[in-house]
């Protein structure tokens, strides 16, 4: 008889075996986007103009094309419309497959060439010309793709092409293959896996950076670090998740921190009677005074990846600390009408909360290992988000042996200067008294977080990074 009975051990790395499996293949799926409608006029007196098989450009079959002709030396213009399923999230990518006979593509941008995105009939103001940086070609230089990333959310874009004067010698011909988008980077904030459900960094607001899918707050007494006002603090009542739908498989992923007997809540995750309770010493879920949990260190910040997957009369959870799987529990199918809220307790940066990201999938073990990589440590703690354009603020040399310069149009007098470690730990504060000084010996080398708050109370940040 065979033995079916797995230890705890083998169970949990089953699970978690076929949880990575089933999401690799999720995500390699995650595939272009293609173009479904298409129309065109043509500008100017040119009997000659049109376009052939325009058709051809819809759709994923990227071998045939559809043909744009426009005589050299003629004033006049093609405007090819191109139209998608529907309006997409933001951070999205277009390429234009395209072929130009006899010669290379990256000539083109010498022809008036100009791209634009639309939300329906609404242009989102990024009409841009094609430049020798959008043109990319490929093993064939008369093949490639052009490339932008448009302004705004969109769900149709244009293309318009101008007639080449007859000394470029560029041809009539411009082939179409194909059109699509893809999901691109969405934060300079390391490099965390694409395509997310929402995104929520906390830049002074309770914005959705993808889909505007806000959270709301009835009272609009929320406060966020006072460190450049980046990373929500303390909320005297609940903010509030908009509608979003539920899925069977989601991941929920943040950054946290708690003074003692200071907490960060979450309640009603993915429309589950389930709360998640961060403290400064662990990680609890909960659902009906059953509670699960899981110690973290204490003092710093914390990455928490939350993977939901739904059953048909439970709920599995699986728990993950700065890239690390911590646990995994079953709970009961308690589905509820309310929204998802959040709860910080405490007063100013007594608990922060920042960059939470929903993916309506689960993450593979790499995946969830990019988004608590150090280098993704929330902007709030890094100077792209805490400095004004018209206000610079910088540390040399970087990478640094030791000794450091501080720079900027900044007023550096009477400064609290503190530096922390990659989990938001202090490991060194002073008062200013020169822009030139050392780093603490003690220090081991490392990537450390220079964060300085100005006597008027802006913050400014800087990574440095320390080599021993």
């Amino acid at each position: 008889m065979k033995n079916l009975f797995f230890s705890k051990n083998t169970v949990q790395k089953t699970v978690l075996t076929t949880l990575f499996l089933t999401s690799a293949l999720y995500y390699a799926q995650l595939e272009e986007t293609y173009a479904k409608d298409q129309s065109y006029k043509i500008s100017g007196l040119c009997l000659l103009c049109g376009i052939d098989n325009p058709n051809n450009m819809l759709g994923s079959n990227e071998n045939d094309f559809a043909t744009l002709r426009i005589p050299i030396g003629i004033n006049a213009s093609i405007e090819q419309s191109i139209s998608f399923p529907e309006l997409t999230p933001n951070f999205r990518k277009v390429s234009i497959g395209i072929e130009t006979p006899n010669i290379s593509i990256k000539k083109q941008a010498e022809r008036q060439i100009f791209v634009e995105s639309f939300n329906d009939n609404t242009s989102n103001n990024d009409k841009t010309r094609v430049s020798t940086s959008m043109l990319k070609p490929g093993s064939n230089p008369q093949k490639g793709i052009i490339e932008f990333i448009p302004a705004k959310r969109f769900n149709r874009i244009v293309l318009t092409v101008y007639g080449a004067p007859i000394e470029l010698g560029l041809g009539k011909d411009i082939r179409i293959q194909y059109v699509h988008h893809l999901p691109t980077q969405f934060t300079t904030n390391g490099n965390p896996p694409l395509d997310p459900l929402a995104y929520y960094p906390f830049d002074g607001n309770l914005d959705d950076k993808m889909k505007g899918l806000d959270f709301t707050s009835p009272i609009k007494n929320f406060h966020f670090s006072s460190y450049g006002n980046y990373g929500l603090a303390a909320t005297s009542s609940e903010i509030t998740a908009p509608e979003m739908t539920s899925a069977d498989e989601t991941t929920l992923s943040f950054w946290a921190r708690a003074d003692k007997g200071k907490s960060v809540q979450f309640k009603n995750y993915n429309h589950e009677d389930i709360d998640i309770l961060v403290t400064d010493n662990k990680i609890s879920i909960k659902q009906d005074g059953e509670t699960k949990s899981s110690s973290v260190s204490t003092n710093q910040y914390n990455h928490y990846a939350i993977l939901y997957k739904e059953g048909k009369d439970d709920v599995t959870t699986y728990v993950y600390i700065n890239g690390t799987y911590s646990f995994i529990k079953n709970w009961k199918r308690k589905t509820t009408t309310q929204p998802m809220q959040i709860n910080i307790s405490g007063g100013l940066d007594a608990a922060l909360l920042d960059d939470v990201i929903i993916y309506n999938r689960t993450l593979t073990n790499n995946e969830i290992a990019k988004l608590a990589d150090p280098f993704a440590i929330p902007s709030g703690r890094i100077s792209q988000k805490t400095t004004l354009a018209s206000e610079v603020f910088t540390v040399s040399p970087n990478p640094t042996t030791g000794q450091i310069t501080l720079d900027g149009d900044i007023q550096f007098t009477d400064s609290d200067i503190s530096i922390t470690n990659t989990f938001g730990k202090e490991v060194y504060r002073s008062k200013y008294q020169s822009k030139m000084f050392e780093l603490p010996a003690t220090l081991p080398g490392g990537i450390y977080i220079l964060n300085l708050k100005t006597k008027e109370g802006k913050g400014y940040s800087q990574k440095v990074i320390l080599r021993r």
